[in-house]
């Protein structure tokens, strides 16, 4: 009689634990429904953790940390998503090629390769896109190899904790003797301003004073929508900005400094903007008479091109000239940032011989 009651105690005890976890998978398949990942997967992870087994609620782990803003986090999602691929035959093909791109992040470049080769095996071949998305894949993973058997001996290092927070910065723009730094921040959005989006982008500065950045500060601009930093003058009095809407994609503006603070946006140039396509970044040269950007307009390469507006003797500026497939490829061409010698220009790209992303 004891032993039965044991068995049938531990029978109810495996229910409620059995129905507990099911639960909690209901309620991570409803948030992951509407792409709310951020509060699947915490639950996902509790169910995995309590010891289920089903490949789909390994699968859709993964791909909630797969979604997440921090590539540390990204590439946790590596092991579910493998056992998912193992232990079941109905997970969407493409997620061979997500591997693959999680493995490039994680620097395994080897396993990279050979996820996007199965991606490639496969995939429907009537299905051109997929098959050419497989092949530069692979390509990229060749490149990386090779750059990473030599690689260069130079140091990154992070800026001190007075400019990067625990949220997100990027796209620095830094004058030429490094004593102004403007960057687009991610920022909680309080309500108040723009969006109802839960972080806005803002502009903030710095200032290098006796070899230590100040406390960057908000550059207020007057937008409905989020703005960001586009480019800046050598001498680092004037600030090119993206600002977009809802009927552009975004456009480049200038700002410049006046007393303590800075004018208004105002047009660069006539040429410059298009009012259906992505103008995305921008550079001046020192003397203000050519400026380098970022455009998808038609008639480039493809994806992002670079082009240069020249300043003529009556202060109108030229048409925009492509930089042609020397510098420009089918992928895309980004964030031009022109040398104060006029001869040196530095741009990313995710296309050329890229080891994945975006390149310098």
């Amino acid at each position: 009689m004891n032993k039965l009651s044991g068995v049938l105690i531990m029978a109810l005890l495996l229910s409620v634990q059995l129905f507990g976890q099911q639960k909690t998978v209901a309620e991570a398949d409803r948030f992951f429904g509407i792409k709310n990942y951020e509060q699947a997967l915490p639950l996902y992870e509790q169910a995995v953790q309590a010891g289920e087994k089903d490949p789909l609620v390994h699968y859709k782990l993964g791909v909630c940390f797969q979604k997440s803003g921090e590539t540390a986090m990204q590439i946790k999602g590596i092991p579910y998503l493998e056992y998912a691929l193992q232990n079941s035959k109905v997970i969407p093909v493409n997620v061979y090629y997500d591997l693959g791109e999680l493995y490039m992040k994680d620097e395994n470049v080897q396993r990279a390769a050979e996820c996007f080769g199965k991606f490639k095996e496969l995939s429907n071949k009537s299905d051109k896109n997929a098959l050419a998305m497989a092949d530069r894949a692979i390509e990229i993973c060749n490149h990386a190899t090779v750059f990473m058997s030599v690689p260069r001996n130079i140091a990154v290092k992070p800026l001190p904790s007075i400019v990067n927070t625990s949220l997100t910065e990027y796209n620095p723009v830094v004058s030429a003797d490094e004593s102004v730094l403007a960057f687009t921040a991610l920022r909680p959005n309080t309500g108040k301003t723009r969006t109802s989006d839960k972080y806005i982008e803002e502009i903030y500065i710095s200032y290098n004073t006796s070899g230590s950045w100040s406390e960057p500060k908000v550059v207020p601009v007057a937008s409905q929508y989020n703005v960001g930093t586009a480019g800046i003058s050598a001498d680092g009095q004037r600030m090119l900005i993206f600002m977009g809407g809802v009927d552009d994609p975004g456009s480049i503006f200038m700002i410049n400094k006046d007393g303590d603070g800075w004018s208004k946006p105002s047009l660069v140039a006539n040429t410059l903007n298009t009012p259906r396509y992505l103008e995305s970044t921008a550079s001046i040269t020192p003397d203000g008479k050519i400026i380098y950007f970022a455009s998808d307009r038609l008639g480039g390469q493809g994806g992002l091109d670079l082009y240069r507006i020249e300043k003529k003797a009556d202060g109108t500026w030229t048409s925009p000239v492509n930089l042609g497939p020397e510098v420009n490829s089918k992928n895309n061409e980004d964030a031009p940032f022109i040398h104060p010698d006029q001869r040196t220009l530095f741009f990313t790209s995710d296309g050329h011989n890229t080891m994945g992303g975006r390149d310098i």
